[in-house]
Order: structure tokens, then sequence, then C-alpha cells
């Protein structure tokens, strides 16, 4: 609603008015309408990199386009890493009656994971993207784990989840784009019970000094920070994880390795190959007290 003084300050021109990227549109069509390859490769660019809101929608449809072929190829690790999530008992009175337990998806994208929960899992979904939650709830209407809420924000601000509410904690690559481990690990260990689990599944660097991958990495990472909404290819994950066993009552960890199928397109070859090859997981046990 205007108020007084909203219909008494100048209005800017009607230029400034319009979005930046609209206006780098009209000029690119304008100094390169001889050439619409170029002028369309220009403005489809300028629209993906330079606009953050239609950056995350298209990287929202990317993740959910390729979380299928992705699952494919991890399918046999991700059951293993999860399969422990059958045991567990909820710290909730009201759920354990039930038979239940309340699982935190952190960076919960479009549902890669949804499918290794099992059935009495009551999921709280956390992404900052806010054009991951349509794709996310599509795919809860596929699996049986019941989605208690879905929260817009960071994975540092977790301020809507009460302590100790939460009997796990999940990621899937996910630190790869934080740059205050400290806030984070605080966090997961606030909102865990007593006794919770928190399942960690990250790509990483390369540990391999000199192998063409991590070569590959280092060379990518400035493209990927700025077209994958700040993701990084060049995060040492294990070393934080290390570096904070103390926080800990038991930590598991484990490097592997995944490859495309031979079946699978180029595009899904070239991330999984250059962006995604080089991989750890494990769990984390909260301290009983």
């Amino acid at each position: 609603m205007k108020t007084a003084a909203d219909e008494g300050r100048p209005k800017a021109p009607f230029y400034f008015r319009f979005p930046h990227w609209i206006i780098l549109a009209v000029l690119s069509f304008v100094l390169l309408g001889p050439y619409p390859l170029y002028a369309g490769i220009l403005v489809i660019s300028v629209l993906v990199v330079c606009t953050s809101v239609l950056r995350k929608q298209c990287f929202a449809r990317i993740t959910e386009d390729f979380t299928p072929e992705y699952n494919e190829v991890c399918h046999e690790d991700k059951v293993e890493h999860f399969k422990s999530l059958a045991g567990v008992e909820s710290s909730d009175e009201g759920l354990k009656k039930m038979g239940k337990f309340r699982l935190l998806d952190l960076g919960c994208g479009a549902g890669a994971n949804l499918m290794y929960y099992p059935d009495n899992a009551v999921v709280i979904a956390v992404d900052y993207n806010p054009s991951m939650e349509t794709f996310f709830r599509l795919k809860r209407l596929e699996m049986e784990p019941q989605l208690e809420r879905f929260l817009v924000t960071s994975a540092l601000d977790l301020k809507d989840i009460e302590s100790g509410s939460v009997d796990v904690v999940s990621t899937c690559m996910l630190l790869n784009y934080l740059e205050d481990y400290d806030l984070f690990f605080a966090e997961v260990l606030r909102v865990l019970a007593p006794g919770g689990k928190y399942y960690f599944w990250e790509h990483v660097l390369d540990p391999n000094p000199r192998s063409l991958l991590r070569a590959s990495q280092w060379f990518l990472e400035p493209i990927v920070t700025r077209c994958a909404d700040g993701a990084h290819l060049i995060k040492k994950t294990a070393i934080e994880f290390e570096s904070r066993r103390h926080l800990f009552q038991d930590l598991s960890l484990r490097h592997f390795y995944i490859y495309p199928h031979a079946h699978m397109s180029a595009a899904t070859k070239f991330f999984v190959w250059f962006l995604q090859s080089a991989n750890i997981c494990g769990v984390a046990s909260k301290n009983m007290r």
C-alpha cells in the first residue's frame, strides 16, 4: 500500500525503474541485430548469470532434471548410507508412540534423497532457493515420508526450528555452498536432540593432488561458482569434519568416487566426471547430554 510519503517521493526515470537485465537484453538485440545467434547467446547469458531470481529458477529446474540420473549413478552407495535410518527412535514422545521420527533435510533441493528416507520419517525441508519448493513437494507426492513443513531459509539461520527437536539432520551436497562452518555445525548440534544423528553426503576437491579431476575442479571453479548459484568445487570438506571431531560423540567418514554409466547423456557424464566425482559421506552422532 502506498503511503503519503511514497506519493510525494520523486520517481526515477523509467529506464531506472526497469530491471537491469531487461535493459541489457534490449541493448543486446539492438547492437547485435544482424547476428541473432550471438544476440541470443548474450541475452541468455545475461538472464541466467546476472539475474538472481531467474538464476535460481534455472538452477532449480536443472537440479530437478539431473536428480534421477545422479541417483542412478550412486543408488547403491545411498542405500548403504541411509540404511541405518530404519532403526532411529524419536526423542519426541508423541512421534515415538506413532513409531515416527523427525528428520531435518538441510539444502533439500528438489528432493533427491526422499526416496532413501524410511516411511516413518517426518521431514522438515529447508532450502534457501524458493524455486526448489515446488519440485520438492511434487517429489514428495511420489514418496511415503510425511512433510511437516518447508522452510525457505539458509542452513546458517535455523531460528524457526526449536533446539533439540530433530532426531536426524541430513545434508547432500550442501557444505560446498557454505562459508561459515563454525556457525553451521553449531546450528546442527543445536537442533539435534541428544544422541541425534547427522548424515552427510558431500562432493569435495579430489584429494589426489596430481589428478586430472583436481586440475579440472580448479579450472572450473570460477565458472561453477557463478552459474551454480554459489557452489564451490574446491572445498576440503573432509578436513572441516575432522577438525570438529571433538564436537561429536562419534564420527564416521569415508572418501569415495562415483562414475557415470555408459548410456547416460554427455551432459550428465560431464557433471559427474568433472563436478561430482570425488565425494565423502558419513554419520556423526551428538553426545547424549
